[in-house]
């Protein structure tokens, strides 16, 4: 290995480059959309849509999973449409909110994949990121960037089925 690998290696993370952060939907950008109206499906569809596609810039990087750090505060709770709606819808009905999970109570998405439980497809990604990325061979860190995109895939997935539940219910 090149003494420069090692190197980085021992940093275990990089920044996202600003270009790459540009196209993700930040926690701001997320309660603006919201405050000016945005249908919260559509936007966390939007927010997954976004990730998708910047997950396969990251992915052809030398070492990718050392950019994963930075990566995973746009895919949280913070820029999530529906976890905003569902924490404000939550507040106004039963007041203050105890659990992580009190969200999901009223988070339609909670139906199909509640995203505070262990095993549901953003506990994988969430678990695939933070995965240590030191002294990983080369195809294991390939297949790991592989897990983190499909995963990435389904939850847009299951965000889209939402929005077609939606809008068959409203017609």
């Amino acid at each position: 290995m090149p003494y420069w690998l090692d190197w980085i290696k021992r940093d275990s993370r990089f920044p996202l480059p600003a270009q790459v952060k540009k196209g993700l939907m930040s926690e701001e950008e997320a309660k603006n959309a919201l405050a000016s109206g945005a249908d919260p499906i559509r936007l966390s569809v939007e927010k997954w849509d976004r990730i998708v596609n910047i997950m396969d810039s990251i992915a052809a990087q030398p070492l990718p999973l050392l950019y994963m750090h930075d990566f995973i505060e746009y895919m949280g709770f913070r820029t999530c449409a529906m976890c905003m709606d569902s924490i404000s819808k939550y507040k106004s009905s039963k007041g203050k909110i105890q659990y992580g999970s009190d969200k999901c109570k009223v988070c339609p998405l909670a139906a199909i994949d509640q995203c505070t439980k262990k095993g549901s497809t953003y506990d994988q990604i969430e678990e695939l990121m933070l995965l240590p990325s030191l002294d990983v061979p080369h195809e294991i860190e390939t297949e790991r960037m592989t897990q983190i995109a499909f995963l990435c895939r389904k939850m847009k997935a299951n965000q889209e089925g939402m929005q077609k539940l939606e809008d068959d219910s409203a017609q």
